[in-house]
């Protein structure tokens, strides 16, 4: 079993803060679906020799639902093991939870059967997209619990920074 460390993670409309310090993450990019679990140790130790200090990946959507209701969170889709990597390694993980992705993926990540949904328009406000989209937000929670896994996912807006 693996468990994840949970640290808070706020703004105070100057910079992000990790457990009530400013900090500044130096941050590269390793999407875990295009390699193997066996290669993520090697690939994030030579993230953190490089300098970085935290490792940021989509969520790919269609790679954990490729099926509409059928999941899959194994082998290079194992999210939970390379997050584990990652902190075993003493980095953080920032995900980008989409649910489109702009990564050069299939459909931008979003699995085909939304698409063929009646009614639905991809990536606006249409409400059979946004229902889905809600789907895909509350999709780790339930799949984690039954692993002993907590998983706090903190959303931080941007757009509320004053950058004048």
């Amino acid at each position: 079993m693996y468990g994840i460390n949970a640290v808070k993670v706020t703004h105070d409309g100057r910079a992000i803060k990790i457990d009530g310090k400013r900090r500044v993450l130096i941050s590269g990019s390793i999407h875990y679906p295009r390699s193997t679990p066996g290669m993520w140790p090697d690939l994030i130790k030579k993230a953190k020799e490089g300098g970085l200090d935290a490792i940021e990946t989509y969520v790919f959507w269609n790679a954990h639902e490729p099926v509409r209701r059928q999941y899959d969170f194994t082998g290079n889709n194992d999210l939970i093991r390379f997050l584990k990597t990652i902190q075993d390694e003493g980095l953080f993980a920032v995900l980008r939870i989409g649910p489109y992705v702009c990564a050069e993926w299939d459909y931008g990540g979003i699995p085909v059967w939304v698409h063929n949904l009646p009614g639905v328009e991809i990536r606006t406000a249409n409400k059979v997209y946004m229902v889905k989209k809600i789907v895909l937000f509350n999709l780790l929670d339930p799949h984690y619990a039954v692993c002993n896994y907590f998983l706090f996912i903190k959303r931080i807006n941007f757009f509320s920074f004053p950058f004048a």
